[in-house]
């Protein structure tokens, strides 16, 4: 087989037409020169000539062709040929028999009053009972290039069944079971099941301070100075007072958080309570209030919500990584409050600069291919010279790294947005009022509240916190 991306050699090819093929085979372009008044005009057998002599087979555009040749199309690349480029299988899919979601919302009465007393947090399971069931990974689906030759798609990827304690995944691999008795734990894409520890009254000096693998069930509250320390979730029916809750998975509270600045709650999951005063609290996915947050401090990678529409959140810092979400901030006393979006500065940078090179190299490649095109048609005259033989060189092997270079851009743009993906979108909304001395920051950037204002997002944009109204924002 001939080259198909070197020029067409003028003693043995028609001089008027030149055909070109992309590197990958998957395309390929026609340039037309004039005839001068001696030379035969150019007829489409004359071009499906030299379709053939460059053994380009499939996908060749007839329709192009003569319109081409109706119009005159002198001196402009011209697509005459596509293949079907191969595609990717469908990757494996999971089915999760269980809520996931980890929204838990309480029936809200006409005062704007949750009731958390009757959600059921803790969900079980039967030994043998069906966690997840998987979906395989298909085979791709193959493409055809212009010289007729088929290339294999790639398969989907086949993600494994991930397997958590006190699970089994079945013998085809595509069922994950459970292997005990107990609580389903769910946390950063692994499910487990962990036995559940009940205690029937409160966390006090009749029961002293619980370390347990279990998920733990406490019918009562905890009371100040006393811990609890699991892997899996930890719900409790009653307040917490000042004490440490530390959980792999997520914690709940039907009560309140009521502290003296002296306790610490923390979990891999989400926190989910009625109320919270003076505390700390961090959690790994989200923290969802029912009515208030006074003078605490709340950090999730996630979001933060206060759900009740009469809902706030006065003094101290909430800290999120996407969105935090409540009816009213701040207080006619203007409390000092701080709202936060955390942002990567860094990673905002670095993907601003690569986007910059793509469209540099794009911007270069569009005039390598221009360049190309004018020494081509030198060549096909017969005036190329032998400075521009050494550029037309230079260029062709520009044009053939261009895709690669182009490629490796690509491929980083696309993992910086995967991780920028999550914070497109994000914001502070403040349903319904929002007061002087609340702070809206965004990374390094911030801007604190002076007038009262109503139904307000805070907006990062150009490097700037704004001021949106949320009906024109929704």
């Amino acid at each position: 087989m001939s080259n198909p991306n070197k020029a067409p050699d003028p003693s043995t090819r028609n001089s008027c037409v030149t055909i070109t093929v992309a590197k990958d085979s998957m395309s390929a372009i026609m340039i037309l020169r004039k005839p001068a008044d001696e030379e035969p005009p150019i007829t489409k057998d004359v071009i499906l000539s030299e379709i053939s002599a460059a053994e380009i087979i499939f996908g060749v555009d007839e329709t192009a062709i003569d319109k081409a040749i109706e119009n005159e199309e002198f001196n402009q690349a011209i697509t005459i040929a596509n293949g079907i480029p191969p595609r990717r299988g469908e990757s494996s899919s999971f089915e999760y028999h269980f809520s996931t979601s980890g929204d838990h919302h309480p029936e809200e009465d006409e005062n704007g009053n949750l009731d958390y007393k009757n959600i059921n947090f803790i969900q079980n399971i039967a030994k043998s009972g069906l966690l997840v069931s998987k979906t395989p990974a298909t085979l791709g689906e193959t493409g055809t290039t212009v010289f007729g030759k088929e290339l294999l798609g790639p398969p989907g990827v086949d993600l494994p069944l991930k397997s958590g304690n006190n699970t089994e995944i079945s013998e085809d691999g595509l069922k994950l079971i459970a292997s005990v008795d107990g609580a389903i734990l769910y946390t950063h894409g692994t499910v487990a099941v962990n036995d559940v520890t009940v205690i029937k009254g409160d966390v006090d000096f009749g029961v002293g301070n619980i370390v347990s693998r279990a998920s733990v069930r406490v019918m009562g509250g905890v009371r100040a100075g006393f811990s609890i320390k699991t892997s899996g979730d930890i719900e409790v029916n009653e307040n917490v007072e000042d004490c440490s809750l530390i959980a792999g998975g997520n914690i709940f509270v039907k009560g309140g958080i009521i502290g003296n600045e002296e306790g610490e709650i923390k979990a891999d999951g989400n926190i989910t309570a009625k109320f919270v005063g003076n505390h700390s609290l961090s959690a790994g996915c989200e923290i969802t209030i029912g009515e208030e947050v006074v003078n605490s401090q709340l950090k999730a990678d996630d979001s933060i919500t206060v759900q009740s529409r009469v809902g706030r959140i006065v003094g101290g810092s909430c800290s999120a990584g996407k969105k935090i979400v409540v009816a009213v901030a701040g207080s006619e006393t203007e409390t000092a409050t701080a709202l936060e979006i955390t942002l990567d500065p860094d990673l905002m940078r670095t993907h601003a600069e690569t986007v910059d090179d793509i469209q540099r190299l794009k911007d270069d490649g569009k005039r390598i291919k221009e360049a190309l095109i004018e020494l081509y048609r030198l060549q096909l005259d017969g005036k190329l010279s032998f400075q521009k033989k050494q550029i037309l060189g230079k260029l062709e092997k520009a044009n053939e790294a261009f895709p690669v270079r182009l490629s490796q851009l690509d491929s980083r743009r696309k993992e910086l947005e995967a991780q920028l993906a999550d914070i497109k979108d994000v914001h502070i909304d403040v349903l319904s009022r929002v007061y002087p001395g609340v702070t809206a920051r965004f990374g390094v950037v911030h801007k604190t509240v002076f007038e009262e204002r109503d139904q307000c997002r805070f907006e990062l944009v150009d490097n700037e916190v704004i001021f949106t109204s949320i009906s024109d924002s929704v």
